[in-house]
């Protein structure tokens, strides 16, 4: 009797092991199904998204988001903030937004500081944004790091300080922003929370216009213009503020504006000195007076001239040559 016990003892425990294989296996099936499922629709999320179909994208992407997917809770915030796709909605945008920062996902946690900064969809409060903001950024978010480096630079909701500012715009820099290479070169220049240097402020200023962040080239023209940290070359600044201008940086233009009419760098030309001057226009507090004073030193015929170079270059058409 008690070898078919046994026996049978083996036999029942083969089959609860085999219901236990096939039943492991089953689990591991649903959960490949299910992840590969849910990356198919992250793909398709983030493809409608990035392709500005946001009706389609917020009917796949909301839910993703509600069953906690990170970054489609970021995208159906956006949507939500932006109206696009979806009726505009700050207050939900924000609490998208919010399960970003419970996630500790940098996007949605600069987004969110970003409404925190404003005031939209929640009650302003400088306080929470920088704290989002210094979230974001040290989850390596380069908006983030630039946007700490301004709020330190000002002292918008901060006490000024420009070490801390320089700081997180070498962050961002180093990787690669413009922006934060543009206004570290500045302290640079300016010797603000770093020791003075105007060759590396002059280096970053030439990284961030590589990237053609126009007042980047307008800073490199100013710093020949006034001699800062450089030799004075009116010719060099005429060429960096021009540089500037075809970007359409309303400094820039009227900067190369002033030195036409001036013949400061370049051979004086009163029909340059306009168009320049009226295409800064009203982005430079000065801009109308002086080109009151360029006009009134012109002929009629020079005026139309001048008139239709700014008529041609706003409507794309025409070249900044006026030979």
């Amino acid at each position: 009797m008690a070898g078919p016990i046994i026996v049978y003892l083996k036999a029942k425990g083969a089959t609860i092991m085999r219901a236990k294989f096939f039943c492991l296996l089953a689990v591991l099936i649903f959960i490949s199904f299910s992840a590969f499922a849910e990356n198919n629709s992250q793909e398709r999320c983030s493809k409608a998204f990035n392709s500005k179909n946001y009706k389609t994208a917020f009917k796949i992407c909301e839910p993703l988001a509600d069953a906690g997917n990170a970054e489609a809770q970021n995208y159906v915030g956006i949507m939500y903030e932006q109206g696009s796709g979806v009726k505009q909605d700050m207050k939900k945008a924000a609490e998208y937004y919010k399960h970003n920062d419970a996630s500790d996902f940098a996007a949605g946690e600069f987004n969110l500081a970003t409404l925190y900064d404003t005031g939209f969809g929640v009650t302003q409060d400088r306080k929470e944004a920088i704290r989002l903001y210094r979230e974001a950024a040290e989850h390596g978010l380069l908006e983030a790091q630039y946007n700490l480096g301004v709020i330190y630079s000002v002292g918008n909701g901060v006490k000024k300080n420009y070490k801390e500012a320089a700081k997180w715009y070498k962050k961002a820099a180093l990787a690669g922003d413009a922006n934060s290479q543009s206004n570290l070169g500045v302290l640079y220049l300016k010797g603000h929370g770093v020791k003075k240097d105007p060759k590396e402020a002059k280096k970053l200023f030439f990284q961030a216009g590589a990237q053609g962040l126009d007042r980047a080239y307008f800073n490199i023209g100013k710093m020949y213009y006034d001699g800062d940290g450089v030799k004075r070359n009116y010719k060099e600044a005429a060429t960096w503020y021009l540089k500037g201008a075809e970007l359409k940086h309303k400094p820039s233009q009227f900067a190369i504006g002033v030195m036409y009419f001036l013949g400061d760098g370049v051979q004086k030309d009163n029909v340059k000195a306009y168009m320049w001057l009226k295409l800064a226009g009203k982005g430079v507090p000065t801009a109308p007076d002086r080109l009151k004073e360029v006009a009134a030193e012109m002929s009629n015929e020079e005026i139309k001239k001048g008139d239709k170079l700014v008529k041609d270059l706003r409507s794309g058409k025409g070249s900044i040559h006026t030979d």
